[in-house]
């Protein structure tokens, strides 16, 4: 006999009527078993004893999810068995009365419109438990739509449309194996009126292109829509678009008596959340005071939803902050704070320190009741930032190309740099000059790694000959402590810009443009010697907190380490500059070194991440030859860096005996490579990121390669008696005259107007281009404090100059033969081309050294590079805007074949 106790199934209360069901079930199975085992004995019945054990199976197996259609065919199974029974007995066996079968109630269905969302809901009566499955089918003009079935016994269901129409739903519930239906009530949405576009000469009647970004986050049910902008503005004004049509035109709530900050309160009801909601601001400022020269820019904002990602897989935290004492609750704060595990709510004001009570003394604030805080729905997480907007935790990045408003127009990265010593001696370039609406991230040029240095983080020029003694003959294992230091800017030019100081503006552009990463860039060509002293076991900590310390004095979002190199042995080269430290104690242990330096730098950053509620980036600037790569570690530590990028410039130069290209996309199969890389150590891009990603598996989508903004160049170039390797591209591959202090290993340099003391054929674009036109140079000494030019005094002259583009490479030069120059550089042909070639094979972007030397029309070392500063702000450069705009939005469908067939 099957047991019909608590064993198999505990009954609970609301399940009573399952177990009446159940025991009817036992009560017929116990049945037939009795009586086929009184004429088991003396019946041969095979067909008989199959279904027996099929039945007894079932009854097992029974539980409180058996479906419908299982316990149907159940009851024809038992059927069958009595009929076969009673033939095997002559008809003498009869079935067990069977229970009454109970029906549970359904009183109605009622659909409502919640939230523009459709919500179908059952009112349940008596022994609703019973039921099984409901099935609801939305119409909308009596048509179905939708339908949704639940096994649970669900009352509730939601529907995803909220198209204008007529809509009713007919739920279908099932128990034991009966069903019924009930029809909800009808309801009606309209279609949602938009108001007609606005006539306002203020603004265009379409949504206008921008890549400035005004700020808008959503809070207690308003839009606050945020604009920071303070040098010079005049007036501002703001728009909303829909669908990206204007709509209205409000009044500017300005915070500043300039006009430059404005912040306005919205009510999110005021518009429908199924348009493309846009909040434009129109600024006009003036950029120069002396011509009245007036700009208009526009600021658009995002009302978007952002998720971001937290390291707990994405826990929700309560909106309302902790109470914090340093902090005025006026009428213009949250309201409702959280505080020793109550929320609380003011009214009025509550001061600094003013702290809620519970033992009954007075106090601003009050205990929410239960029902209020159950109204508030708090998760149990409070680890928020004083304003109530975000948790203080590790944010993951976010993906700044989806999302608009938030970040950097552009689908990948141009990472530049701004050098602080551009400001010095003839050429006066500030970051203000700089096109900041064109870049994703601003790496400052460079932070010094120094020994000894506790103080704050604006020292007068380091003492360079106790820097230098200290490079060469510091032991290891010595007591020097490492920091970062940055050098006092005071030198920049106090009669122009409204600044004495290059950090300054520096900041002051970073607070202007918020999209752009300001990140500190360490170390660099002159001052990577204490790299190896700042990354021993011992110094490491010190080191690494000194980094944190400084990107948050600086307001700064990472790091970048730039050390040249790790493993390679240098001495400073104190003719090209008396600043030169090099890195004469290098050893191979500093591939371990850099190693433990990335990692160590990540934890912190990310330590501080927490800390700060932000997330803090790190990568690295490597140089690309093999035999570096080959040295560096990449393997072990390229996870912990957010971008890693390759110097993909200065491959060859004058420091090479035969002319080739400093920066190539493709090898050229002419390049005879056993001559020009006789140890395989020099890479096209092509051909590094292939290295890179195959043998040491960096990710290409975290790589950048860099594109230079100057040149390189030889002198003594001439056509040898065999002719030259290719006809087509003379003056490539050719060996020059030979620098006699280098034993035969270097080439004599070309004349740069950007050279110290040693020869490079260093051109900023600006003077190739005017090569290229046909104009004239002047080479000079670039630096009266500096070692003197070699070539100071030399003209180039245009006319002489002839351009050439090596298909096979996708690379320009210039070749002057009767004088025998030759120049490799970057120009708008092949920067283009090396951009869709890193969107094809999914790079992260661009890193080019540096935006200084970009063209920005005007010789960098004339009269109008000081005079003219004032209108130089933001002025155009030629090859970040070629950059831009193929990394800008929609910039995937721009084709390729079509660009380069020109």
């Amino acid at each position: 006999m099957l047991k019909t106790n608590n064993e198999l199934f505990p009954v609970i209360d609301k399940e009573q009527e399952f177990q009446k069901i159940y025991n009817n079930t036992i009560e017929k199975v116990n049945f037939i078993n009795s009586k086929y085992t009184s004429i088991h004995n003396g019946v041969e019945c095979e067909e008989l004893d199959s279904l027996v054990e099929k039945m007894n199976n079932f009854v097992l197996n029974l539980n409180r999810s058996t479906k419908l259609e299982e316990y149907l065919s159940f009851k024809l199974l038992v059927q069958n068995i009595l009929k076969l029974l009673n033939e095997c007995n002559h008809g003498e066996i009869l079935p067990p009365e069977p229970e009454p079968e109970l029906e549970p109630a359904v009183l109605n269905a009622i659909l409502r419109n919640i939230n523009k969302n459709l919500t179908g809901e059952l009112t349940l009566g008596e022994n609703a438990h019973l039921i099984t499955t409901v099935e609801y089918e939305l119409y909308q003009n009596n048509t179905r739509v939708e339908k949704v079935t639940t096994n649970t016994g669900s009352k509730i269901a939601n529907f995803s449309t909220n198209t204008p129409g007529t809509y009713k739903f007919i739920a279908k519930y099932y128990w034991a194996d009966k069903f019924k239906q009930i029809t909800s009530n009808t309801l009606v949405i309209e279609e949602e009126v938009v108001p007609p576009p606005v006539e306002d000469g203020d603004f265009p009647t379409k949504l206008p292109y921008s890549n400035l970004w005004a700020h808008t986050v959503t809070t207690n049910g308003n839009y606050e829509i945020t604009l920071n902008n303070t040098w010079g503005v005049i007036d501002s004004k703001l728009a909303v678009y829909l669908d990206g049509v204007l709509t209205e035109v409000l009044s500017t709530n300005f915070t500043a008596t300039n006009k430059g900050s404005a912040k306005n309160i919205v009510p999110t009801s005021k518009y429908p959340t199924n348009k493309d909601l846009k909040f434009v601001y129109k600024v006009t400022y003036v950029r120069d005071e002396k011509t009245n020269d007036k700009v208009v820019v526009y600021y658009k904002s995002t009302t978007g939803v952002v998720e971001i990602a937290t390291p707990d897989g994405g826990v929700k935290y309560c909106k309302h902050p902790e109470w914090n004492s340093e902090i005025e609750y006026g009428a213009a704060t949250n309201k409702i704070v959280f505080f020793q595990g109550f929320h609380f709510k003011h009214s009025g004001w509550a001061s600094k320190g003013d702290a809620p009570k519970l033992n009954g003394d007075w106090s601003p604030w009050t205990k929410l009741s239960a029902a209020e805080e159950t109204a508030i729905d708090c998760p149990g997480n409070h680890v928020m930032d004083s304003a109530g907007t975000k948790p203080n935790a590790h944010l993951e990045p976010m993906n700044v190309a989806q999302v608009e408003g938030l970040g950097s127009p552009m689908e990948k990265m141009h990472i530049t740099y701004t050098p602080e010593w551009g400001k010095w001696a003839g050429r006066k370039y500030t970051p203000k000059i700089t096109s900041w609406n064109k870049i994703s991230h601003m790496q400052y040029a460079f932070v010094d790694v120094i020994p000894n240095y506790t103080g704050k983080f604006n020292t007068d020029k380091d003492d360079i000959s106790h820097l230098r003694r200290s490079a060469a003959d510091a032991p290891n294992g010595t007591n020097l402590n490492v920091s970062p230091n940055i050098f006092d800017p005071g030198a920049a030019f106090s009669a122009y810009g409204g600044t004495n100081a290059f950090m300054t503006e520096y900041n002051e552009m970073c607070r202007k443009y918020p999209y752009v990463k300001p990140i500190a860039s360490l170390g660099g060509w002159s001052r990577s010697a204490f790299f190896r002293d700042a990354a021993q076991p011992e110094k490491i900590d010190y080191f690494v907190q000194r980094c944190i310390d400084f990107i948050r004095e600086f307001n700064m979002i990472g790091i970048d380490i730039d050390w040249e190199f790790p493993c390679d042995r240098r001495d400073g080269d104190l003719v090209d500059s008396p600043n030169d430290l090099g890195s004469p104690r290098a050893a191979d242990d500093e591939e371990f070194l850099f190693t433990s330096l990335m990692q160590n730098l990540r934890k912190a950053l990310d330590k501080a991440g927490e800390e700060d509620g932000k997330y803090y980036f790190l990568s690295c600037a490597i140089v690309s030859g093999k035999k570096h790569i080959q040295k560096s570690g990449i393997g072990v530590w390229h996870p912990v860096c957010d971008f890693i990028s390759y110097m993909t410039y200065d491959v060859h130069g004058a420091f090479d005996p035969i002319t080739n290209h400093q920066s190539y996309l493709f090898q050229n199969p002419n390049d005879p490579q056993a001559e020009t890389n006789p140890n395989g150590n020099a890479f096209a891009i092509a051909d590094l990121i292939q290295f890179v990603t195959t043998n040491y598996g960096v990710s290409a989508s975290k790589i950048t390669i860099g594109s230079p903004f100057y040149s390189r160049g030889w002198s003594g170039i001439f056509k040898p008696a065999s002719g030259w390797l290719n006809p087509n591209t003379p003056g490539l591959y050719a060996r020059t005259n030979i620098d006699a202090a280098s034993n035969g290993s270097k080439g004599c340099s070309a004349p740069g107007t950007m050279d110290g003391g040693r020869g490079a054929g260093v051109l900023c674009l600006h003077h190739l281009n005017k090569l290229i036109k046909g104009e004239n140079v002047s080479v000079r000494t670039l630096d009266m404090n500096g070692p003197a030019n070699p070539h100071a005094g030399a003209i180039l002259r245009g006319a002489d100059f002839k351009y050439y583009y090596d298909e096979a490479a996708q690379t320009p030069y210039l070749y002057n033969e009767s004088a025998g120059i030759f120049y490799t550089f970057e120009d708008e042909r092949s920067v283009e081309t090396k951009c869709q070639w890193v969107i094809e094979n999914n790079l992260a972007g661009i890193i080019s050294w540096d935006i200084a030397m970009d063209d920005y029309g005007i010789d960098p070392h004339g009269p109008e590079a000081t005079t003219a500063y004032p209108t130089l702000y933001g002025a155009e450069h030629l090859l970040t805007s070629v950059i831009f705009e193929k990394f800008k939005t929609n910039s995937l469908r721009l084709n390729y074949l079509n660009r380069i067939s020109r």
